[in-house]
């Protein structure tokens, strides 16, 4: 028996390490259809959300261990995706499998409270959302990350689908614009760090990071990025002149039409600060969730959000 099994919280760092919750933030976009849907004053729907939030946790974690379990072998031959607990051996093939038994079940008992919380037609959508992100995650992992550009496109599709399990818990009609946007912001986060992972790592040990590597290079990134950026700051420009496009929305953005565009150059500076971490700090840009951490991305994103938040639910009569 091994040292691993004889400790049982060694055992347990390497379950959560395999169930990665620190990734779970990307669930955060789940609260997108109560913002800009108008029921941020619903408060009675914000333990509905956080139930769905973990319970789209459990399904995050469950596609990382279904990955680590196809992939381990694999693994075994990679410089630093040998570690891993699946592929070091430190958690067994059939504890994995239980592990993931008990994901299936805990995603089972979150949607059940989504039904407690909410109606069975709310359930049904969202137990939809989780089967797809759950198909979608096992596609990724067999077959489209294999191939250049479609791997950073349907990776920017899972923050569509997280949106979407918002959106069904807040029942609200999400703008087209905004659709755009969560998923042009997701290319530009997937795209980038492929990119810094070329600058940082250099290309031979890109590949051996990620064999997608080989199909890439900074000038294509760099393209695919401004492509992005680009689109991301005009759909919002879009969205803040020309309407959501939905009757959805804040009570008062209507009145507070003009109010809203003073958050347009507020969304370029993000961007911009960005594409500036991109370039100087590659350490930080190859970890999304540093990146997003990023002092000035913080100050730019609370400021826009309350500027967001203003014109959507603070009357404004000299606007």
């Amino acid at each position: 028996m091994d040292e691993l099994t004889k400790s049982p919280s060694k055992k347990m760092r390497a379950i959560i390490r395999c169930l990665r919750p620190h990734q779970w933030y990307k669930n955060g976009v789940i609260l997108l259809g109560i913002f800009f849907g108008g029921k941020i004053l619903d408060y009675h729907l914000y333990l509905e959300l956080l139930v769905g939030f973990i319970t789209l946790g459990f399904v995050s974690s469950l596609n990382y261990l279904f990955n680590d379990l196809i992939d381990y072998r694999k693994d075994q031959s990679h410089p630093e995706k040998k570690t891993r607990p699946i592929a070091a051996g430190n958690i067994k093939i059939g504890s994995a499998v239980g592990i993931a038994i008990i994901l299936i079940i805990l995603i089972g008992l979150g949607n059940w409270g989504i039904y407690l919380l909410s109606s069975k037609e709310i359930t049904i959508n969202f137990s939809a959302i989780s089967l797809l992100i759950i198909i979608h995650g096992l596609f990724y992992t067999l077959l489209f990350k294999h191939y250049a550009i479609i791997d950073v496109l349907t990776l920017s599709l899972f923050y569509i689908w997280r949106t979407l399990a918002g959106i069904f818990i807040a029942d609200v009609v999400f703008s087209p614009w905004l659709y755009l946007i969560v998923f042009l912001s997701a290319l530009l986060l997937a795209v980038n760090k492929r990119k810094a992972d070329l600058l940082f790592l250099g290309k031979e040990k890109a590949i051996l990071h990620k064999p997608i590597y080989s199909k890439y290079s900074t000038t294509l990134l760099t393209q695919v990025s401004t492509i992005a950026a680009v689109g991301l700051f005009m759909t919002y420009a879009f969205y803040c002149i020309l309407g959501p496009l939905s009757e959805f929305t804040g009570p008062e953005l209507q009145n507070n039409q003009y109010f809203i565009l003073c958050s347009i150059p507020i969304a370029l500076y993000i961007v911009l600060r960005y594409l500036y971490i991109v370039e100087t700090k590659l350490e930080v840009a190859r970890k999304a969730e540093k990146a997003l951490f990023d002092v000035g991305i913080i100050t730019g994103g609370i400021i826009l959000v309350i500027v967001i938040y203003i014109a959507n639910y603070v009357p404004l009569p000299f606007w």
